[in-house]
């Protein structure tokens, strides 16, 4: 049997920043790749930003097979470098045991030892990428995978009493 697993966020029951270069609607299944994942670089959504703190991913995948790893790498686009936080796929929105901090350009790679079937869209923005041997990463040309990622911890961090007593 097949299934589709979409992970949402439901509206109001997260605040906080989430950052994805996917559109609204899926238009293709990939499963190319040993490694597929984006490459986030953080001044794309707040220019200026040195850091991020990466909390959850949320990943829509169509039949996943188990054990699937949701992953964060350091590194920029040629390629991931240093492992930050790996966690297993759930069928629900990943959250990682503790905060995780990257520099300006990281990835979420979702890793496998078999095919993993994951949805895109068809709107290529150029951060999204695969790999069989994790030397040469190439881009998914037709559009941008659907893997997001993002805290609640930065609007906590905004609203904090320090903050607010400020504010008044």
């Amino acid at each position: 049997m097949k299934t589709l697993i979409l992970v949402l966020l439901a509206a109001g029951t997260m605040t906080g920043e989430g950052l994805s270069y996917h559109g609204a609607a899926p238009a293709w299944i990939f499963s190319g790749g040993v490694s597929r994942g984006t490459w986030f670089n953080v001044e794309d959504f707040f220019p200026g930003a040195a850091e991020f703190t990466v909390e959850w991913a949320e990943i829509w995948l169509y039949d996943p097979p188990a054990p699937v790893f949701a992953e964060i790498w350091s590194g920029g686009e040629s390629g991931p470098v240093n492992i930050l936080a790996q966690k297993e796929f759930s069928g629900t929105t990943i959250w990682f045991d503790e905060p995780v901090i990257t520099n300006g350009e990281f990835w979420c790679l979702v890793t496998s030892s078999d095919p993993v079937n994951l949805l895109a869209d068809n709107d290529p923005d150029g951060h999204s990428f695969h790999s069989d041997d994790w030397l040469v990463w190439e881009q998914f040309d037709p559009g941008e995978f659907f893997i997001s990622v993002g805290n609640i911890t930065e609007e906590l961090r905004r609203y904090s009493w320090a903050a607010l007593k400020t504010a008044f």
